[in-house]
């Protein structure tokens, strides 16, 4: 052994290589294989001395970033009085390059992601409030006052679409209630537009007659997405909780209304109140459309 071996030079582990730099290891326990970056050798006293040690395991991390030792005592590296510890920095190359690619595919689908997002369009929302079939016509949807409002609600819709399709994606949000709810869906899926259920409460279609609970679950099949406002049995607030969920999402609000108090009602004094866009729609004075 040189002379240089046996100095202490104060405390910094000697470069020493009974272990080849760039040889393969494997953990016993494990199975993980990594590559000898660095091996360093140290007298047994100086192994002792905590102080020391602590400096040899600090430089070691800091070379090999993730590091591991192992201690060995080595008859090729001794001399009557001396016995000498080898310490390995070993990198894990296995470990670390599985981590470099999962990082690889992160960084590309985040900017695939960045990309879909700079080129999608933003999105103009149109709600839609109105009165049961009891009040616009009733349940035959070949009523002509049924028929005259499902063509004012089109048209108003086709008008959006004609002032925001280029430069939005058009998004039809609907309560799923029986009269102008479900003509809204109707009306969005014909046109091709995607559309939103904003379900008031669990069982809403509870008391329906049976041949208006198959289209509504049809309805809610064919939505782009439905939202359960409040999950849980009717109560006294979740029909205005609803009405108060759309009008926050939407850009503009569509309402058939009357002018009579009840849910519509409600619905378009809260639009009033946070200044929402609304367009009327007086289901008995069809040709006095209101646009507020």
């Amino acid at each position: 052994m040189s002379d240089n071996n046996n100095n202490n030079n104060g405390g910094i582990p000697m470069k020493y290589e009974p272990f080849k730099v760039g040889q393969r290891v494997r953990r016993k326990k494990t199975g993980e294989k990594g590559t000898i970056i660095g091996v360093y050798q140290v007298k047994e006293d100086q192994y002792r001395n905590r102080y020391i040690r602590g400096r040899w395991k600090t430089m070691i991390k800091h070379k090999a970033g993730r590091w591991m030792h192992k201690i060995k005592w080595d008859p090729n590296v001794r001399n009557d009085t001396v016995r000498y510890n080898t310490w390995m920095a070993v990198e894990w190359l296995e470990v670390i390059e599985e981590k470099e690619e999962t990082t690889k595919i992160d960084k590309i689908n985040q900017a695939e992601e960045k990309e879909v997002s700079m080129n999608k369009k933003p999105t103009y929302s149109i709600a839609f409030t109105g009165h049961r079939p009891n009040k616009i016509g009733g349940h035959d949807l070949n009523n002509p006052k049924r028929q005259a409002i499902i063509k004012a609600l089109t048209d108003a819709v086709n008008r959006a679409v004609k002032k925001y399709g280029e430069t939005h994606e058009i998004v039809v949000i609907t309560g799923g209630a029986l009269g102008v709810d479900q003509d809204a869906a109707r009306i969005a899926y014909k046109l091709g537009i995607p559309f939103i259920v904003a379900v008031p409460c669990q069982g809403q279609d509870s008391k329906w007659p049976a041949e208006s609970k198959k289209r509504y679950q049809k309805m809610l099949s064919l939505a782009s997405e439905v939202v359960m406002v409040y999950d849980g049995p009717y109560n006294n607030t979740c029909m205005q909780d609803r009405n108060i969920w759309m009008v926050d999402r939407c850009d503009a609000l569509i309402a058939v209304w009357d002018g009579t108090k009840g849910g519509t009602a409600n619905c378009v004094k809260y639009a009033r109140e946070v200044n929402k866009p609304m367009v009327l729609i007086n289901p008995n004075k069809l040709d006095k459309e209101e646009v507020k």
